[in-house]
């Protein structure tokens, strides 16, 4: 008996079967192979895209910083543009205040200053002898505001009327700028009280020097994020969001693309079993008939 080949003997229309169905199996590993590697392509161009990203702001903290550096003293010049410096007033404390009635007085300030609105300190309930310690800053608009004064009047807080307790004034002409001064002065049209005040005149110049240490202050911190250890951490937390953002995808994404890859190698080994099955049945008809 000869040995026959099996595909060789086949009918035209089954071996074109057989045919199709390797080269589908073949056509869908080649799509898939191509669709892995264009995964990895967009991969590799979302992490270029985020270095630069970095790279790019690192670079615009730089320039700031440089900019900064080199303007500082115009910047800070410009910020107190028409300001001719600034005075600080402290209320600190009051004693032996008078009693506004039979059960005390309820001490409060009242700070009056050029044209500006009226401020106030909290009342102190029910003592001859309140204690503020609170801040108030006034920024000199004209050089004339070098000459004035700061009264001061203190007021029994009744719920009915306001109760004058004395006041007192400070010339600021008298003050040496730069220097804190305590002031104690007696209440005036008052028969008793006094009270304790701090003061502190500061020119623009010192204003715009505070100003400028403020900038190159802030110039070393953003220059402090080019030193080696900043760049690791920055490219590391560059990198979680990264893989953050695409772990999402990767599962949606990537278990879709693992079952299709299962599907074609499933495809294309059914493929190589249906053409081992046409000629596994071929091969026994010639048999028979041999």
């Amino acid at each position: 008996m000869k040995s026959h080949d099996p595909f060789t003997v086949l009918p035209s229309g089954v071996r074109q079967q057989a045919d199709l169905a390797v080269r589908r199996g073949a056509v869908k590993d080649r799509e898939l192979e191509q669709e892995h590697s264009k995964g990895l392509v967009g991969r590799r161009e979302r992490q270029k895209d985020a270095v630069g990203r970095s790279r790019a702001r690192r670079e615009l903290l730089e320039a700031r910083a440089g900019q900064r550096a080199e303007n500082a003293h115009a910047m800070a010049v410009k910020f107190y543009s028409g300001v001719h410096g600034e005075v600080s007033l402290t209320v600190g404390r009051a004693t032996d205040v008078e009693m506004a009635d039979a059960n005390g007085s309820d001490p409060v300030c009242k700070i009056h200053f050029q044209d500006r609105p009226v401020v106030e300190t909290t009342v102190k309930w029910n003592t001859l002898n309140p204690v503020w310690n609170e801040k108030f800053t006034y920024t000199f608009t004209s050089p004339d505001d070098l000459k004035s004064e700061i009264k001061v009047e203190v007021y029994d807080q009744d719920p009915s009327d306001q109760e004058y307790l004395g006041e007192t004034t400070v010339h600021l002409s008298t003050l040496t700028p730069r220097r804190e001064q305590e002031i104690v002065a007696d209440l005036q049209k008052a028969s008793t009280g006094t009270i304790h005040l701090t003061v502190v005149v500061t020119p623009v110049s010192v204003m715009i020097e505070r100003k400028e240490e403020e900038l190159k202050a802030e110039k070393d911190r953003l220059a402090e994020s080019k030193s080696p250890r900043l760049e690791k951490e920055a490219a590391a937390e560059a990198s979680r969001q990264l893989m953050s953002a695409g772990s999402g995808r990767r599962r949606s994404v990537g278990g879709e693309g693992r079952r299709s890859v299962g599907g074609g190698r499933r495809g294309s080994e059914g493929g190589g079993r249906t053409r081992r099955r046409i000629e596994g049945g071929v091969e026994g008809r010639l048999n028979a008939t041999a």
